[in-house]
């Protein structure tokens, strides 16, 4: 039972966005979406203000759109701070390796690292080989050919070390530190 989920890439509120806030809202837990475009960020925060899911000044449960990077973003977050990631903004391998680092401190123990279109080709783009080193795998190995990205898709996860198998059981109050250049959506 995760209470802090963690987006990055919105897509415009067209991929899992939808799904994870929805999910945030069954189980009571926050979840943050983070992308760098604007656009994304204003279609995202419509549709989950339409759905009343933004998050509620005080609360802890519900949706909050945050207009930053995700490797800044991660800087936001207390170590230990975050349940379930699920990272789909840029695929390119050098920043897929850079948001490893950024955010397995901010994991908790038990947590999972998800990551969307793990198989593709091209030097840019071999994020199965940037998780593997982490104890990575692959769930779902489809591909998908479109024709602006190639050959694409897969899910990957690494699973961040639990040594009781009890820490998504034992949560901490959230803690979030915002930043003056970020704006976030709630009501």
């Amino acid at each position: 039972r995760p209470r802090v989920i963690v987006e990055t890439g919105l897509l415009r509120a067209a991929g899992s966005t939808p799904w994870l806030a929805w999910a945030a809202q069954q189980i009571g837990a926050l979840h943050i979406a983070v992308d760098k475009d604007k656009h994304a960020c204003d279609d995202a925060t419509k549709m989950i203000r339409e759905r009343g899911w933004l998050i509620q000044r005080g609360q802890n449960v519900g949706t909050t759109i945050l207009y930053s990077d995700a490797i800044d973003a991660a800087g936001m977050f207390s170590d230990g701070g975050i349940d379930f990631l699920f990272l789909d903004d840029l695929h390119e391998t050098a920043h897929v390796r850079k948001e490893i680092e950024a955010f397995l401190p901010k994991m908790r123990p038990g947590g999972a690292m998800l990551f969307h279109d793990v198989i593709g080709t091209g030097e840019d783009f071999q994020i199965w080989d940037v998780i593997q080193p982490y104890g990575g795998i692959r769930l779902a190995n489809r591909t998908y050919n479109y024709p602006e990205n190639a050959p694409s898709g897969g899910l990957g996860m690494i699973s961040v070390h639990d040594t009781d198998r009890n820490g998504m059981y034992d949560i901490p109050p959230f803690q979030i530190r915002w930043g003056a250049t970020e704006y976030h959506y709630h009501e």
